[in-house]
């Protein structure tokens, strides 16, 4: 099913916010089983309750809704934490990762109508919002302010990744959001030395038909571990 799902979404475009919440609410089922997730509905009712308090339908007072009113807001306290890239737990608590409150946030504006993208910076994650012509990039972590095209340039030459197309910056497919939320979860459960959790992200993660040789290598070797 995963494999099924991951596949289908690497064909997909980076504004489909659907899919990429099914994939996260499919690893966090795999990974943390808790029963019958709520995070569908949830969001559900978290865009209705931003769209019904918004004083107008521009994306701005939305993302206003969601930072300033709902306060999520960046887990710097425990950043590294499993529970920051889960939604469930991102949704009771408002605290995630820069990825795991782009999905919020994406999720959220689709729901009223409007697309936006997550942009995989190196160590960072910010989400696209089409206005006009040009495109705005919301820092979800930071309390969704706004960034220009040349501050995330500026972000990506500072790691010396910057080539002349400037992919960085093209948005993710949903796949890509798995397998970084994947990754995240593998540097997460070792941190925690949870064992279980991180069979079961090691056993997803060579679900990826994408995965390089090496990456493939190291997740088995991984998994190995922790048998």
């Amino acid at each position: 099913m995963f494999r099924q799902l991951i596949t289908a979404g690497e064909a997909l475009g980076g504004a489909d916010a659907g899919t990429t919440v099914r994939l996260l609410v499919y690893i966090e089922e795999h990974c943390r089983p808790s029963g019958s997730s709520t995070v569908e509905g949830s969001l559900a009712t978290l865009a209705n309750t931003c769209d019904a308090r918004g004083s107008s339908s521009h994306y701005r007072s939305i993302l206003d809704q969601l930072f300033a009113i709902e306060k999520f807001t960046g887990n710097k306290a425990r950043y590294g934490a499993s529970d920051n890239s889960m939604l469930t737990r991102v949704l009771a608590t408002r605290r995630g990762i820069p990825l795991s409150l782009c999905v919020v946030a994406q999720s959220v504006l689709s729901q009223l109508g409007h697309q936006s993208y997550l942009v995989g910076l190196p160590g960072h994650v910010v989400l696209g919002v089409p206005d006009g012509g040009s495109t705005v990039y919301v820092d979800c972590f930071n309390g969704g302010r706004e960034m220009s095209r040349e501050q995330c340039v500026s972000l990506v030459a500072a790691s010396g990744t910057l080539d002349e197309s400037h992919s960085a910056l093209m948005p993710m497919t949903p796949s890509l959001v798995a397998l970084r939320t994947l990754n995240n979860l593998v540097a997460a459960f070792r941190a925690e030395m949870d064992q279980v959790g991180l069979a079961r992200v090691a056993a997803l993660r060579l679900c990826v038909p994408f995965l390089s040789a090496e990456d493939v290598r190291s997740t088995q070797a991984l998994l190995a571990q922790t048998n």
